[in-house]
């Protein structure tokens, strides 16, 4: 063979060299690029499966299960195992997979390990895991020995040490991965993943991708955990209220209301909700523009006109069953902000009605008392809540020549000497408070001499009452007697 024919040999096997390894690199890269997809397909596989169980509204222990059963097969591992923090924030609490739980045990059973049905980490006490949820990132622990001291940190055993290093090298653990798990910034948990394969810098990737998507379906699942348990809160505060409670969105639309407007008006709940308080002329005895007014006032200025705390406050309105009664109510509603905007109203509404006939009453009684009192011949005074004198008899005027005008109106304190230092003032305050009622003797000195007082005071519907019987004395000491 000449010496050109030995150069073009060499350069045709040079050529077919680097044509191999350049179809070498693509396959390779081809290889690379397909097992990418194929693991980005299974991982959005397993993100969309998640997503799925969480909108159908699945619990929170369901979606961990098929996390932790998803990420068994991405892995060449024993699935994802979540631990989230109490709420005092000192212990990890293992969310136990039924499956993989079994399974464990029952390998580890083969090695006189148990497996306690809860497991739970004291943060103070594992000095890994506390340093993991502080630095909240993720670590790899590849050490055999460290991993063991972990499981036996886990079981709270560690006289079964050799046990527990046989039972790792039988599950051939190479790794562990520890991700903390965050919600709004705050760490609530980990995540864990033990492996039986070297931890590369793509599976790495990966496991923190499926980390991520985690903390997503975690607050997810923790605010509508909360949201079930707050409607579950709120229906309890509706179902055992024993008043009407009603919610109003901002344009004046009934969303909800309780079953107490059965009790109290007749009208079964579905018989309002979805209604405008305009709408409902039937349930209303007097004209209630003014307060449909005020209320549109309120939602269009986002403020309260009558009333600095925000409240449309009726101490009375009068309104009719479904059977024509009527029922006497008082009504406390609130605005509810959102953002400084009217989002809606909580109405609170009593049934008064036993009150107001009780009231009435007693009013009538007071009337008819104060008949009696203009010809009675002892004396007879009323006061209210504040112990100003509302009424006196002519008894009273004329034993004391007084006017009446110039005693109507006058409190107590002004007149009756020593009604606060002998505490006849608080006895009169628990006679309204308790109904109970209450005699006490005083001497009280007057411009026509020295007077021994028998006071029988009793409670009124706004007040009370007194009764005043007296006698001319020169001297005396003051007594009480309750009853």
């Amino acid at each position: 063979m000449g010496k050109g024919q030995a150069t073009n040999k060499t350069q045709s096997i040079q050529l077919f060299y680097r044509k191999i390894v350049k179809f070498e690199r693509l396959l390779a890269a081809q290889e690379s690029i397909t097992h990418e997809i194929r693991t980005k397909s299974e991982d959005y596989e397993l993100v969309n499966r998640l997503n799925a169980l969480v909108n159908q509204g699945a619990s929170l222990p369901q979606i961990l299960s098929q996390l932790a059963l998803g990420t068994e097969k991405l892995f060449k591992g024993y699935g994802v195992n979540i631990y989230l923090l109490n709420r005092d924030g000192k212990r990890l609490v293992l969310q136990r997979n039924k499956e993989i739980n079994r399974r464990i045990k029952q390998i580890a059973s083969g090695f006189r390990i148990k497996i306690p049905d809860t497991i739970e980490i004291d943060v103070n006490k594992s000095s890994i895991h506390k340093r993991i949820l502080r630095a909240k990132k993720p670590r790899i622990i590849r050490d055999p020995g460290q991993i063991t001291q972990i499981i036996a940190g886990f079981l709270k055993s560690k006289s079964i040490i050799k046990r527990i290093r046989s039972l790792v090298e039988f599950l051939k653990i190479k790794a562990v991965v520890w991700v903390p798990l965050q919600v709004e910034g705050k760490t609530i948990g980990l995540m864990d993943l033990s492996l039986y394969e070297n931890v590369s810098s793509n599976i790495r990737n990966r496991i923190e991708s499926i980390a991520a998507v985690v903390n997503s379906i975690l607050k997810y699942a923790i605010i509508n955990q909360r949201l079930k348990q707050s409607q579950q809160e709120l229906q309890m505060c509706f179902d055992c209220a024993c008043d009407i409670i009603v919610w109003i969105n901002a344009a004046g639309i009934i969303e909800r209301i309780n079953d107490r407007v059965k009790d109290i008006l007749g009208y079964r709940p579905e018989e309002f909700i979805g209604k405008n308080l305009s709408a409902l002329t039937d349930i209303f005895e007097q004209d209630i523009g003014i307060l449909f007014k005020e209320f549109r006032e309120v939602t269009a200025s986002g403020k309260m006109k009558i009333c600095k705390d925000a409240n449309i406050n009726i101490s009375h309105m009068v309104l009719k069953k479904r059977n024509g009664q009527e029922v006497h109510i008082e009504a406390r509603t609130s605005a509810v902000k959102e953002a400084d905007k009217i989002i809606g109203y909580l109405s609170i509404i009593r049934d008064m009605t036993e009150q107001k006939t009780m009231e009435n009453a007693l009013r009538t009684s007071e009337e008819l008392l104060r008949d009696f009192m203009e010809s009675a011949n002892i004396g007879f005074v009323m006061f209210d809540r504040e112990f100003n004198v509302t009424e006196v008899n002519q008894f009273i005027i004329d034993k004391f020549r007084l006017r009446k005008e110039d005693v109507i109106g006058k409190n107590m304190l002004d007149y009756s000497l020593g009604a606060m230092e002998t505490g006849r003032l608080q006895m009169y305050q628990r006679v309204i408070d308790s109904g109970k009622p209450y005699t006490v003797e005083v001497i009280t000195p007057d411009h026509l001499g020295l007077y021994r007082l028998l006071l029988k005071v009793f409670r009124l519907s706004n007040g009370i009452g007194m009764i005043v019987e007296f006698e001319e004395d020169s001297a005396g000491t003051e007594e009480e007697h309750s009853g």
